[in-house]
């Protein structure tokens, strides 16, 4: 099994990532690997939309998740998909 090394998280993301691995009562690992899958799975039902539907996508998917996370959990996760967003194809 591969392992990744993730450079320039910044200091709040770290802490929202630790916040959501705490509240799940896992690892910061598992954490992590949880919310890389949870938005890769997102990614993939979003690939044929482009633009402000894609947009709006993932507002509507945040705003359902927030209904089990708090607020803490929702951002992070929507700053963790921005991220995933950001790696090269």
């Amino acid at each position: 099994m591969p392992d990744y090394l993730v450079r320039g998280i910044d200091e709040k993301l770290a802490l929202r990532i630790k916040d959501y691995a705490r509240d799940r009562q896992v690892t910061l690992n598992d954490g992590v690997l949880e919310l890389i899958s949870a938005g890769l799975d997102s990614r993939a039902s979003r690939v044929a939309l482009s633009g402000g539907a894609r947009a709006a996508e993932i507002e509507s998917e945040v705003r359902m998740l927030g209904g089990s996370w708090n607020s803490d959990e929702a951002s992070a996760f929507a700053d963790a998909l921005r991220a995933l967003e950001r790696l090269p194809r």
